[in-house]
């Protein structure tokens, strides 16, 4: 790959990982207001634990970010494939607790 084309595809890696890590910022907030309001419920439990893997998103696509500065390509594969895999993880976990909080709060007299 010439240098040229490099930065453009190291400089979208970077501006989508930014935008990406702005999005689980907001994504946390939100998962901390749902707690709140489940707070004495056994599911909140749950929801603290997709709470802890959107900081490690976080936290992955910051090192992401220092990767791709440092040119580091056989650690970036591996960081992806983790990111990869856990963000099918994560997304198993949200549509089950989605289910399980509609589920509670319809089964509320």
């Amino acid at each position: 790959m010439d240098s040229e084309l490099l930065l453009v595809v190291q400089s979208f890696n970077v501006v989508a990982c930014i935008l990406g890590f702005i999005l689980f910022v907001k994504s946390w907030t939100y998962s901390r207001k749902i707690q709140d309001l489940l707070a004495e419920t056994q599911i909140v439990k749950k929801w603290r634990f997709a709470t802890f893997l959107v900081g490690l998103f976080s936290a992955g696509y910051l090192v992401n970010i220092v990767l791709v500065f440092f040119y580091s390509l056989e650690t970036l594969l591996v960081v992806e494939g983790i990111v990869f895999f856990f963000g099918a993880v994560f997304v198993l976990i949200v549509f089950d607790l989605a289910y399980k909080t509609y589920d509670l709060i319809y089964s509320i007299p």
